[in-house]
């Protein structure tokens, strides 16, 4: 893609929203990576490099099958793979070559690793001052805690998000998924199209800078703020409704999520289990509810005993009928199986090549006017360092970087 910002609009898209864009990921792990990996899967070429021998260590967790791990696929399905020792001078020379020929360039090493490589902003500008360049830090490039290592349960701890998920003993506790990583990798993937964006409009290169910490806050905030965001006395702490302490309810045969909020929808939720509040003040409307919490948990007991002896899709047909928001808890197999997931086509099937067949979400947005290609295969390590350095001219070097552990 040139980066000419005065260029004519490309007005085909072959291969997705953003076909054309080429960008070389030096990430690992997810954060990082997956941001580039959603970038992919709307069209992009990411060429993503790897350290010779191991890869980035992502690899090597998860479920997998024939060595091929589920957690790297997704991070990284559709990229091109090069692996490449970039402490080898020779190594280095062909990663800033990329650059030079990129629109956007991801690392997260710790604050002064780039600069030691020779692979800083200020560095890359030079080669190509019309990149896009996204580093992903733990907690920032500066401060105090700037060099500390940082993975997602302590980004968790650190952020507020272990203590936003107290249990009733008032004891923090972290997310069993890996949410400070996946947040930061769809705040990296927006960020960087942002970017982009105001280069197209003349604002040329620049360096974007990202912290998992402070993307956790960002998400985090908007519901967990409690007072905290009012500086003058006198605030008032009112909780979510029906958030903190909420649990899926047991029914004889599974367990669903059933989230009446609206003075409607909980008439209806009680109506369902026989349980009339219309002529109660204490309880038809949220300012009764909020007055009388005593008598809304005699009522929510009095349901969930009875949901014990309940059919569940007998139940939630039931729930469903009333306009009452709820959902059966199902696992990841019930999901792929459920007609709602078929009729969006929410996952689809591929063939990776030593995987085997394999079953993925397609990627969430879909764009009608310039639809995303359909899930391509992880790539085993170093797959196109090869045909990568043909492109860049120097394939009548390959045989001797490989003798020397330059490439793999």
């Amino acid at each position: 893609m040139t980066t000419d910002s005065t260029r004519d609009v490309r007005t085909d898209f072959p291969s997705g929203p953003l076909s054309g864009l080429r960008i070389l990921d030096l990430g690992t792990f997810l954060a990082g990576p997956w941001a580039l990996g959603i970038l992919a899967d709307q069209g992009a070429e990411v060429i993503k490099v790897e350290v010779p021998g191991t890869g980035d260590i992502v690899r090597y967790f998860g479920s997998e099958r024939n060595g091929i791990g589920g957690l790297f696929h997704s991070i990284n399905r559709g990229k091109k793979s090069i692996a490449v020792n970039v402490k080898d001078p020779r190594g280095l020379e062909i990663v800033r070559a990329l650059a030079r020929d990129c629109d956007v360039l991801l690392h997260n090493y710790r604050p002064g690793v780039a600069e030691r490589l020779g692979l800083a902003y200020a560095d890359i500008e030079k080669i190509n001052p019309q990149i896009v360049y996204l580093h992903v830090t733990g907690f920032g490039e500066i401060g105090p805690y700037s060099h500390k290592r940082a993975y997602d349960a302590i980004i968790q701890a650190f952020s507020g998000y272990s203590m936003s998920m107290l249990n009733e003993q008032d004891e923090p506790a972290n997310s069993y998924h890996i949410v400070a990583d996946k947040v930061t990798a769809l705040t990296a993937s927006q960020a960087i199209c942002t970017a982009l964006l105001a280069r197209e409009r003349g604002a040329g290169g620049q360096e974007v800078r990202l912290s998992m910490a402070d993307s956790c806050l960002q998400f985090l905030w908007v519901d967990a703020q409690g007072t905290v965001g009012f500086l003058e006395p006198g605030a008032i702490e009112k909780t979510m409704p029906m958030q903190r302490g909420l649990t899926p309810m047991k029914f004889k045969n599974g367990w669903a999520h059933v989230q009446p909020v609206s003075d409607a929808e909980f008439a209806s939720y009680c109506r369902t289990f026989g349980i009339e509040i219309a002529e109660d003040p204490r309880l038809n409307s949220i300012a009764g509810r909020n007055q009388h919490p005593e008598e809304v948990q005699k009522v929510l007991d009095r349901i969930e005993t009875m949901a014990t002896e309940m059919n569940i899709d007998q139940a939630i047909a039931a729930l469903e009928a009333g306009d009452v928001p709820c959902a059966k808890a199902q696992n990841m197999a019930e999901l792929a199986d459920h007609p709602q997931a078929k009729v969006m086509q929410s996952f689809v099937e591929s063939n990776h090549p030593i995987a085997g067949r394999m079953r993925e979400p397609r990627s969430a947005a879909r764009f009608t006017g310039t639809p995303n290609i359909s899930p391509r295969s992880s790539a085993e390590l170093g797959r196109d360092t090869d045909e990568i350095l043909e492109g860049l001219g120097m394939g009548d070097q390959v045989e001797a970087l490989r003798a020397d552990n330059v490439i793999q």
